[in-house]
């Protein structure tokens, strides 16, 4: 299945920078994730797995990127208690309903 969070753009924001101000994937394992971008050749930071090792408020395990143009990529693994997943599972419910009114 796909989510797609979108945020607005900061207030602070100068107008010449780009709209978006990154984009997310939830990925399967983020340790996995972050050995597997390291292996390839993507330089992370020393703490990179310590960071991602903590549960941020939103019940998610996070990590933020860039690619070779500057963009970030917010790596995110859900727990069954993400808000994120909790969202999901009831547009899940809300669309089986509706198939079947």
């Amino acid at each position: 299945s796909t989510f797609i969070e979108i945020f607005p753009q900061p207030a602070h924001t100068p107008p010449q920078s780009p709209v978006v101000f990154h984009i997310g994937l939830v990925v399967k394992n983020l340790q996995d994730t972050l050995h597997a971008l390291r292996a390839n050749g993507y330089a992370l930071p020393a703490n990179a797995f310590e960071k991602a090792a903590k549960l941020a408020d939103d019940g998610t395990y996070y990590f933020m990127v860039q690619d070779p143009d500057g963009n970030f990529i917010e790596l995110s693994q859900m727990t069954p208690d993400a808000l994120e997943a909790k969202a999901s599972k009831m547009l899940a419910k809300l669309a089986q309903s509706a198939k079947e009114h």
